[in-house]
């Protein structure tokens, strides 16, 4: 099953998400929680933490607003997500954020793209999605099928 998990920014999805699965090692994707004032991708389930956002003046960045995050997270994010997809004991994969860099065909955007070729009727997929955001996402990526959930809501998923 499809699951869009929804709330207004700043309102603790990625928190939820992280307490929510804090003792489960089935548990794919990943969460992009915000550490001292920066983002930062935590990798499921093994709970590795690694850099996202920087503030460095360096290269090889995707820009939105005031964020710079570093490609090679993504690039990360990416193939640890597939490889997750591919294990049995992983019964739900997180996808923390559907943002405006995807809406714009960048940032996680191949990978969601990926992600929804995929036949979802024995795992779950969870993309974490703002709420002013929603429709933009849904159209863009036909995911009229997909159930939503509320930030409070999140415990239904699992």
């Amino acid at each position: 099953m499809i699951y869009i998990l929804t709330g207004e920014i700043q309102t603790g999805k990625s928190t939820n998400l992280t307490n929510t699965i804090r003792e489960r090692n089935d548990i794919g994707g990943f969460i992009t929680p915000d550490v001292n004032g920066m983002r930062k991708i935590l990798l499921l389930p093994d709970q590795k933490l690694t850099e996202f956002e920087t503030r460095d003046d360096i290269k090889n960045v995707l820009n939105i607003g005031r964020f710079r995050f570093l490609k090679s997270s993504f690039k990360l994010a990416h193939r640890h997500t597939i490889r997750g997809c591919e294990e049995s004991k992983i019964s739900s994969i997180i996808i923390d954020e559907l943002g405006k860099l995807e809406l714009k065909d960048q940032g996680f955007h191949s990978l969601i793209l990926s992600l929804l070729q995929r036949d979802w009727s024995t795992k779950n997929l969870i993309i974490v999605v703002r709420k002013s955001l929603l429709n933009q996402a849904i159209e863009k990526y036909h995911l009229n099928r997909a159930r939503i959930i509320l930030n409070e809501d999140v415990l239904s998923i699992f």
